[in-house]
């Protein structure tokens, strides 16, 4: 499958702005249906008459009900969208400065078990390098983890009954915004495995018995899991999948100008930050054409990730989100399909 990765809005915690939603997105798509969603793109920038070899914003987009069509082609398509999402209004500076310093204290707490000392040198370089991200960037980079763990918990339960092959190979494009300073990605290479599969053995992604898991089998830990995970990480693993492998096997930052897919999930990840914030002149509809594109998540949670650093919530219950989300919750895709056996976990 392919799974393009963007983000919208400027994650710096505290603004005095109310609803300064920023939300991170990925659309997935296996790879028999990519070339029909280029497709669609390209009829949205033909109806908007733009060049279809340009990049497209959603701010270009001169006509809404162009952008919604957009959604209804991805629509009939195989492909799914995740998101996680932040209110940066209502994260303060403290609260994310204190939470980073939290984070690095737990990368730096197993830095004295490592015994090779080239090995030691370089975890304590890149957990230097990560304490670096400033407030902005960790904000940021803590929404991307979550989107990632939200794709292992939704994405493969969801494929595994519709299309099992495509879980063979996991092809990871993101936008790169920071050519000039490496830290923000540096940081987010080094860390994006372990910290998903640390998630993943607090929350294991649920398994569907009986379902064809035959084309993901080849992440499964074969003889347990490396001595480093342990050593390096802290981590106890058994049994299970090595998400390390699942996250890093193809994964690259790329040129958004040049990468179609990418461009697709800045379109929704700019659409969903302007649904939650009620700036769409039909919010009930983005939000219902956007929730078609979403996957049920587990527990009733909401379909897609609402973030909180800080102990004011994630959503104010009288603002255009709480709305705009409970809209996407009622028509996001089932996650299991009809006649399915049950969910376990594993």
């Amino acid at each position: 499958m392919h799974l393009f990765i963007d983000e919208s809005g400027t994650f710096v915690p505290g603004v005095g702005l109310v609803e300064a939603w920023c939300v991170v997105a990925a659309y997935v798509v296996p790879e028999p249906q990519r070339r029909a969603a280029e497709e669609v793109l390209r009829q949205l920038k033909r109806r908007e008459g733009r060049f279809t070899s340009r990049e497209i914003k959603l701010r270009d987009v001169t006509n809404e009900s162009n952008y919604l069509a957009f959604l209804g082609g991805l629509a009939a398509l195989d492909g799914t969208l995740y998101a996680s999402a932040v209110d940066a209004h209502r994260n303060s500076l403290a609260a994310v400065s204190q939470h980073k310093v939290h984070q690095v204290e737990a990368l730096l707490e197993n830095i004295s078990i490592i015994h090779d000392a080239h090995v030691r040198a370089a975890f304590q370089a890149r957990a230097e390098r990560f304490s670096r991200l400033s407030p902005q960037l960790y904000l940021q980079v803590v929404c991307q983890y979550q989107l990632l763990a939200a794709i292992i918990r939704q994405a493969v339960m969801y494929y595994v009954q519709r299309d099992p092959a495509t879980l063979g190979r996991f092809r990871w494009r993101a936008d790169q915004k920071n050519s000039l300073n490496s830290i923000f990605d540096e940081s987010f290479r080094d860390h994006a495995g372990p910290m998903l599969q640390s998630i993943s053995l607090r929350e294991p992604a649920p398994m569907l018995v009986g379902a064809d898991y035959r084309h993901f089998q080849r992440f499964r830990f074969r003889d347990g899991a490396p001595d480093y995970l342990k050593n390096t990480y802290g981590l106890e693993v058994g049994d299970g999948f090595n998400i390390a492998m699942l996250m890093h096997e193809d994964f690259a930052f790329v040129d958004s100008a040049l990468n179609v897919g990418v461009q697709i999930a800045d379109l929704l990840a700019s659409g969903l930050r302007r649904c939650l914030r009620g700036g769409f002149l039909d919010n009930v509809a983005a939000a219902t054409a956007l929730g078609g594109l979403l996957v049920e998540a587990p527990d009733g949670d909401p379909p897609i990730v609402l973030l909180s650093l800080d102990q004011g919530g994630a959503v104010d219950r009288q603002a255009p989100a709480f709305e705009a989300v409970w809209r996407m919750k009622h028509a996001c895709r089932p996650m299991v399909r009809r006649g399915s056996q049950s969910a376990r976990w594993e």
